[in-house]
């Protein structure tokens, strides 16, 4: 039997003994369901500080000093949403990592749509980083949810992902979700990142879009851009599934 006819039988008796269910509703037939699905909107570009509209997504002048090393975020949902709220929660705490797919999907879905309304596109030069868990965390958790949606994303718009390691995560933070307003974030995470001195040359002068699954002050991308910066990248970006 080929590979790839044993990998579809067995996830076909797999189905059939443990059916997926959406991540919302509960109802059985796939990781979130049609009924559910139809509820979330895509976000419209705007500043991730301020939430002006923008169509190129970009931070505003007025904003900058909150995240001054973030050029832009783009998010492609809101995760006041409860059916986003949910995916995201089985994904990254349930180890529901089937989810990735769909929650791609939604970034995806965001990009396409930032180019054809309002011919906002990357730079050709971008390259996609998933931002990194520490090393305790995620032996703890088993993966970086980061790294599984950056992979996807690199395959659906066919842009270089840098393999982990390039950014390591040196310091272990308390749960940004479990800290308290935008300064007290934003000092949980400083000093948190560092930049591999042996790999700078794969960073210079490019553009990195950094991939995470939520972002809410943006202090975790904003750290991170910082090091990045620091050691030559020209820009950083910010890509998530759900700003919170």
């Amino acid at each position: 039997m080929k590979l790839e006819t044993y990998k579809t039988v067995k996830q076909f008796v797999l189905d059939l003994l443990f059916p997926p269910t959406c991540a919302s509703c509960g109802a059985i037939g796939s990781f979130l369901c049609a009924s559910c699905a139809s509820e979330i909107s895509l976000a419209e570009p705007a500043c991730f500080i301020c939430n002006a509209r923008k169509s190129s997504g970009s931070i505003c002048a007025s904003c900058r000093a909150h995240t001054p090393h973030l050029t832009r975020v783009w998010w492609a949902a809101s995760y006041d949403n409860p059916h986003v709220r949910a995916a995201i929660t089985q994904f990254k705490y349930h180890s529901n990592r089937v989810l990735s797919e769909t929650l791609t999907d939604y970034i995806v879905a965001s990009i396409k749509k930032r180019a054809q309304a309002h011919d906002v596109r990357m730079p050709k030069d971008a390259v996609l980083l998933a931002v990194p868990l520490h090393p305790k965390k995620q032996r703890a958790r088993g993966f970086n949810q980061a790294e599984l949606l950056a992979r996807r994303v690199a395959n659906e718009i066919s842009l270089p992902l840098l393999a982990p390691g390039m950014l390591t995560r040196i310091k272990p933070t308390d749960p940004q979700a479990k800290t308290g307003g935008r300064e007290k974030r934003a000092v949980n995470v400083a000093g948190a990142f560092a930049v591999h001195p042996g790999r700078v040359n794969e960073i210079q002068h490019k553009t990195i879009i950094l991939v995470d699954d939520i972002a809410t002050t943006g202090s975790t991308l904003n750290e991170a851009a910082r090091v990045l910066k620091e050691a030559g990248a020209a820009h950083v970006w910010g890509l998530v599934v759900a700003k919170g």
